[in-house]
C-alpha cells in the first residue's frame, strides 16, 4: 500500500523545454526523501514540455491560459491532497541540500501555517557570483483556506487570517534563471504579457497600490511609466490603503527610475524614501545604492557619497544575518543586494575615500574586495583605486595587492575562470606602465609616487608585476636582470621595451627567443618614435651579430624599419650613419641567410625588393670603400630600378657622398673655358679648326667643363 503523501508539489507551465527536466531532476532527491505527489498543468506547451511531464508528474492537467497565474496555480492546489504544498516554478530547480526542509515536514510544524525559502535570483547564465538572495512564502500547510491571490505576480494568503505563521527555512534553496540572458525577443514576450495583465488589473482598480506596485515592476519601459511612478507616491504620500506595506517598494522603484531617467524628483525622493521608511531594506539597500550612485556620478558629491555607500554596506550586512525577511519584502527581492553590486559599492566608495583624503579607509574597504565577482569593467574600477592609492598616499599597499591576486586565483567556479580574471585584472594594470599615464600622473595634484609600483609584489607571480620591475630597475645591472625575467614581451606593455632600450637593455633577450615576425612587429612599433628607433639600429648595428641569428634578425628587422621612416630629404648627417649602417646589417644578413648563387646578378629577382636593394646597397659602399665612386653609383641606381620606393634615399645618398662631390672649378678656368667656347662657336662642327682646337693643351684644361655641357 502506497504511503499518503505529506507533501503535495505544485507547478504550472508552458513550453519550458529549455529547463523543466533540470527542475523535475531536481526533486528527486525530495521524493526519495519524503512521501510526495508531483502535480502539473500544462497551460499549453508546444515545444515538448508536456512529453517530459508526463515522464515525473503523478497528476497532469491541461488548463486553458486566461491570463491569471493564480487560476492556473489554484487549479493545481485543487488536485493534491498532501499535507503540505510546495510551489515551485519550471525555471527553478532545488538544491540538492533538501536536509532542512525534510527535516520540517517530518516534524509536522505544529502551530506552524508554512515555511519560506530562499530564491536564489541569477543574472547571468554563468549562475555565479551575479545573484540576490530573498525569502519567499513557498511552502504552506494544504488547506481550503490558503489559495493563491493576483492575475500575475500572485502570492499565497489566507483568506481568514491577515497573516499566517511561518518558519523561515535558511538552508533550503530554489536556484531561478528565468530572467538570466535570456534574449530580447523572450524578455520582451513575457514583458509584454505582464503588461497586459497589468493595465487590465490596474483599469478594474487604478488606485490600489498593490497592483499599482505590480504594473511599476514590470513597465519601466512604458511611456507612461514617470507618471505612473509619480502617481503611485502621490497615493502613498496620501496614506491610501496599503501605503504603509507598499510604500517602501514603491519609493524604492522611484528613485531607481529618477537616477536612470535623471528625473527632477531624485532628490525629493530619496529624502522621503528615508524619512518615511528608514527601516525598510528597500531604503536601507536599494534607496541607499542609488543615492550613493547619483551622489558619485551626477553630482560628485564624493562627501555625501560615503555617507550613502557606509549605510548601503551596513544594511548589506545586516540583510545577510538577518533570520526572517519573507514579510517585509511584499514588493520582490532587492535589487541592490547583489553580490557585485556590493563589490561595486566597496571600489568607488574607496575612491570617494581618496578625494575626500581618507585613504586609510580607502586601503581597508579594498581590502574587502571579491575579485572572484569581478568583470572586466568592475575590474578597470578597482585597478583604477589601486593606482590612484599608490600615487596619492604613502600606504604600504603590498599586502593588499597581493591579497586580491590572491582571490582572483582562486579556481571560482573553475580554473578557466581564474586565468580570465588574471588576465583581466593585469590587462587593466597595464595602463599605468604606459608612458603617456606616467607623463600625466607627474602632474597629478597630490602625486607621491608612481602608480604602477603597487605593482611590483607580484613580479614573481605574473607579467605585471614583472614589467614593473623593468620600468622600477635603476642600475644597468638591475635593468639586466629584471628584463632577463619577461616572460613574453608580445604581451609585455610596449612602453616598457622602449624605456628598457633607451637606458642600454640588451634586446632580444636570448632568454627568450623570438621569430621573426615578432622581431619585425616590434621595430614597427618602434616608428612612432623615429628618434628612439634611429639610435637604438645604429647601436644593434655597431655589434658584431653575424654569429647570433636573433640578434642579427632584430638589427635587420631595425634597419628595414629605420631606412623606411627616415626623412631623406632634410636628414642631415644622420643619413650616411643610417645608410651604411643599413647597408652593413643587410650584407651581413642575406649572406647568412641565402646561399651565394642566390645573390648572384642573375638570381637576385627571387629576393623581396628591400632586400634587393639592401644587397645593391651592401655592394655600392663596397664599391665606394675601393674607390669604385662609378661603381657606387651604378649599384645605387640597380637597386632603385627594383625598389622604386627608395629613390629619396638613393638621391639622398648620391647628394651627400663625399667621393661624389666635385669642387667648383677656380675662376681663371672658368675663364679659359668661355674663351674656348666662344673659338668653337665661330666654326661649325665638321670644320678642320674645331679638331686643331680640341688638340690644343688649353682646351684639355677646361674639356670636363665643356663636355659636361654638352650632355
Amino acid at each position: 500500500m502506497e504511503k499518503k503523501a505529506v507533501l503535495s508539489i505544485g507547478m504550472i507551465f508552458k513550453n519550458e523545454i529549455r529547463c523543466l527536466e533540470r527542475c523535475l531532476e531536481s526533486l528527486l532527491p525530495l521524493r526519495e526523501t519524503i512521501p510526495c505527489e508531483l502535480v502539473m498543468a500544462d497551460t499549453g506547451s508546444s515545444d515538448g514540455s508536456r512529453e517530459v511531464a508526463e515522464r515525473y508528474a503523478d497528476t497532469l492537467i491541461p488548463f486553458p491560459w486566461v491570463n491569471d497565474f493564480s487560476a492556473a496555480r489554484n487549479a493545481v492546489m485543487d488536485r493534491c491532497s498532501g499535507k503540505w504544498f510546495l510551489s515551485i516554478d519550471a525555471d527553478e530547480w532545488l538544491d540538492g541540500d533538501v536536509s532542512e526542509l525534510a527535516g520540517f515536514l517530518r516534524s509536522d510544524a505544529q502551530g506552524l501555517d508554512g515555511g519560506t525559502v530562499i530564491i536564489r535570483n541569477y543574472a547571468t547564465r554563468e549562475l555565479f557570483g551575479d545573484y540576490s538572495d530573498f525569502a519567499a512564502l513557498r511552502l504552506v500547510r494544504l488547506s481550503a483556506d490558503v489559495r493563491f491571490e493576483g492575475a500575475i505576480h500572485e502570492s499565497l494568503i489566507a483568506k481568514s487570517s491577515s497573516s499566517l505563521t511561518v518558519k523561515a527555512l535558511r538552508k533550503t534553496l530554489l536556484h531561478h534563471d528565468g530572467y538570466a540572458d535570456l534574449g530580447r525577443g523572450h524578455t520582451r514576450e513575457k514583458r509584454e504579457r505582464n503588461i497586459q495583465i497589468l493595465r487590465r488589473e490596474l483599469a478594474e482598480a487604478p488606485d490600489d497600490l498593490r497592483r499599482l506596485l505590480q504594473y511599476l515592476e514590470s513597465g519601466l519601459d512604458e511611456p507612461d511609466y514617470p507618471d505612473q511612478i509619480r502617481r503611485a507616491c502621490a497615493l502613498v504620500e496620501k496614506k491610501a490603503q496599503g501605503w504603509e506595506v507598499y510604500g517602501p517598494p514603491i519609493f524604492r522603484l522611484a528613485v531607481s527610475a529618477a537616477v536612470k531617467l535623471e528625473l527632477p524628483e531624485t532628490d525629493s525622493w530619496i529624502k522621503q524614501a528615508d524619512e518615511w521608511f528608514p527601516d525598510s531594506y528597500y531604503t536601507r539597500v536599494d534607496v541607499a545604492e542609488r543615492a550613493f550612485s547619483d551622489a558619485w556620478n551626477r553630482k560628485k558629491d564624493y562627501a555625501q557619497s560615503i555617507v550613502w555607500g557606509e549605510r548601503y554596506l551596513t544594511a548589506c550586512a545586516d540583510y545577510a544575518a538577518s533570520q526572517n525577511l519573507s514579510f517585509t519584502l511584499v514588493g520582490g527581492p532587492l535589487t541592490r543586494v547583489l553580490p557585485v553590486n556590493q563589490q561595486m559599492v566597496c571600489i568607488f566608495l574607496a575612491s570617494a575615500y581618496l578625494e575626500e583624503r581618507q585613504p586609510e579607509k580607502a586601503l581597508t574597504l579594498l581590502g574587502t574586495v571579491d575579485g572572484t565577482l569581478l568583470d572586466e569593467a568592475m575590474m578597470g574600477f578597482l585597478t583604477g583605486a589601486i593606482a590612484k592609492l599608490q600615487n596619492q598616499s604613502s600606504l604600504d599597499t603590498g599586502v593588499l595587492v597581493q591579497a586580491i591576486w590572491d582571490k582572483l586565483s582562486l579556481p571560482i567556479p573553475s580554473p578557466e575562470k581564474a586565468a580570465l580574471r588574471q588576465d583581466l585584472f593585469q590587462k587593466q594594470g597595464y595602463q599605468t606602465l604606459s608612458d603617456i599615464y606616467r607623463r600625466e600622473e607627474l602632474e597629478t595634484t597630490g602625486f607621491c609616487r608612481p602608480a604602477y609600483t603597487a605593482f611590483l609584489p607580484l613580479e614573481d607571480r605574473c607579467g605585471l608585476g614583472r614589467s614593473a620591475a623593468v620600468l622600477a630597475a635603476i642600475t644597468p645591472e638591475l635593468l639586466e636582470e629584471k628584463m632577463a625575467a619577461v616572460q613574453n614581451w608580445g604581451e609585455t606593455p610596449f612602453d616598457v621595451l622602449i624605456d628598457a632600450l633607451k637606458r642600454g637593455g640588451a634586446f632580444p633577450r636570448p632568454e627568450i627567443p623570438l621569430n621573426a615576425e615578432e622581431l619585425d612587429g616590434f621595430a614597427a612599433k618602434l616608428a612612432r618614435e623615429p628618434d628612439t628607433l634611429y639610435h637604438i639600429f645604429l647601436r644593434a648595428a655597431s655589434n658584431d651579430c653575424a654569429g647570433n641569428w636573433q640578434t642579427l634578425a632584430w638589427a635587420q628587422a631595425l634597419a628595414l624599419t629605420a631606412v623606411q621612416v627616415f626623412d631623406w630629404e632634410s636628414g642631415g648627417e644622420m643619413g650616411m650613419d643610417l645608410a651604411r649602417s643599413f647597408a652593413k646589417v643587410e650584407g651581413t644578413f642575406l649572406t647568412g641567410c641565402y646561399a651565394p648563387e642566390v645573390l648572384l646578378d642573375e638570381n637576385l629577382r627571387i629576393l623581396p625588393p628591400l632586400h634587393r636593394f639592401g644587397w645593391r646597397c651592401a655592394q655600392a659602399f663596397n664599391a665606394l670603400d675601393s674607390g669604385d665612386a662609378a661603381g657606387y653609383v651604378q649599384m645605387l641606381r640597380a637597386g632603385l630600378e627594383t625598389a622604386p620606393g627608395v629613390q629619396p634615399m638613393v638621391e639622398y645618398l648620391t647628394e651627400h657622398t663625399p667621393a661624389l662631390q666635385v669642387p667648383p672649378p677656380p675662376p681663371e678656368l672658368l675663364a679659359l673655358a668661355e674663351q674656348v667656347r666662344t673659338i668653337l662657336s665661330a666654326y661649325g662642327p665638321e670644320s678642320p679648326a674645331v679638331q686643331a682646337v680640341k688638340e690644343s693643351p688649353a682646351y684639355q684644361r677646361v674639356a670636363y667643363l665643356l663636355e659636361g655641357d654638352s650632355k
